[in-house]
């Protein structure tokens, strides 16, 4: 009898242990050493981790590769090709837009074709619009650069051998890709306003400038040529600020003769500008033979205000053997003009040259 009743106690023992591992409101026990610790820390009243914060995306942008490109909405937006585009802005070349989403297509309303369009958000200053843009003329995540050369070829790839018969005209702005710099070629996206076709392609980085005062003196060239004949008006001031602004831009010679065709440039409008007129300088030996280029795209003219005959890179040397006795002020920088022979016979303002090799510190 003893025995049974023994029995029947462990029994009961063993259910009630059971009933307790299976009660939900049992106190949980951490299956690590990391939720033991969890836990501790919560049950001394310490906060609970935070979420990890994912960062926001950076915005995107883009370069309008065509003068007065326009900026569009859609009369009716569903989604579908079928959406036909209204014009409601113009956009100047080479502005830089927000890309607010990827390409979808819709109908241009001026031929009913379907095209891409790229949703863009626009700062003017005074205001934000938002709109469309045709994908072709738009360079997303690009930077800025002019065509310098009147023989720019066009490669299928990053390779001599790929030259296509294509031409990229003098003068044109384009959108390039620095990351796909490959043995001096570069990938590259642009509108020809010359033959005005759109190319995607390699260039040379030899027939390019990626030099501010080049791109902005073009943008302001090309948007003057672009208006009618008529608006002589628009058409000067555009060239007036394009001269005063980017004196010694790589296009400022075409700007004169297009300001003052068939003559020079009266001397008071150059000794404004920086640039004296080749009849009135007054030069002297130079005292120092050798110096440094301490910018890159630096221009070699052939006068102080003459064709730019090649461009120089930053630590070049050139061999001096004139300098003239005035200064002049160029975009705030006042030095004189000097005459160099090597390695190129030119003219090079001097506040591009110094007597020390540069640093790498820009």
């Amino acid at each position: 009898m003893k025995k049974l009743c023994l029995f029947y106690s462990l029994l009961c023992l063993i259910f009630v242990s059971c009933q307790a591992k299976d009660d939900p409101g049992s106190p949980k026990v951490a299956e690590n050493t990391a939720d033991q610790t969890e836990a501790s820390q919560l049950a001394a009243g310490a906060p609970e981790p935070a979420d990890t914060q994912i960062p926001a995306a950076l915005p995107e942008y883009g370069y309008m590769l065509r003068v007065n490109a326009g900026l569009y909405d859609l009369e009716k937006d569903t989604g579908a090709e079928s959406d036909v585009t209204k014009w409601i802005d113009s956009i100047p070349l080479g502005e830089k837009l927000e890309v607010l989403g990827p390409a979808r297509k819709a109908t241009f309303h001026g031929d009913k074709t379907v095209n891409e369009f790229v949703k863009v958000r626009r700062d003017t200053g005074r205001d934000t619009r938002e709109g469309y843009v045709f994908a072709v003329q738009l360079a997303t995540g690009a930077s800025l650069a002019v065509v310098t050369n009147d023989k720019a070829n066009i490669f299928r790839t990053p390779n001599t051998l790929d030259v296509t018969s294509n031409i990229l005209a003098y003068k044109t702005v384009l959108g390039y890709y620095p990351a796909t710099e490959k043995d001096k070629f570069v990938e590259f996206k642009a509108y020809d306003p010359v033959r005005r076709v759109y190319y995607s392609n390699y260039i040379q980085t030899s027939s390019i400038s990626t030099k501010e005062s080049d791109i902005q003196a073009s943008i302001l060239l090309q948007t003057a040529q672009a208006l009618d004949a008529k608006d002589t008006v628009r058409r000067e001031f555009l060239l007036n600020a394009a001269l005063s602004d980017y004196p010694d831009s790589f296009f400022a010679t075409e700007i004169r003769e297009l300001l003052y065709p068939g003559s020079t440039t009266p001397a008071a409008a150059l000794t404004v500008a920086g640039v004296p007129p080749a009849a009135s300088l007054q030069t002297m030996t130079s005292s120092q033979q050798f110096f440094y280029v301490n910018d890159n795209d630096v221009n070699v003219r052939e006068t102080p205000n003459g064709n730019v005959l090649r461009q120089l890179s930053r630590g070049d040397e050139v061999t001096v053997s004139e300098e003239t006795v005035n200064t002049y002020t160029i975009n705030d920088q006042t030095a004189k003009w000097y005459r160099i022979t090597e390695p190129q016979e030119g003219w090079v303002f001097g506040a591009f040259l110094q007597h020390d090799y540069p640093s790498n510190e820009r």
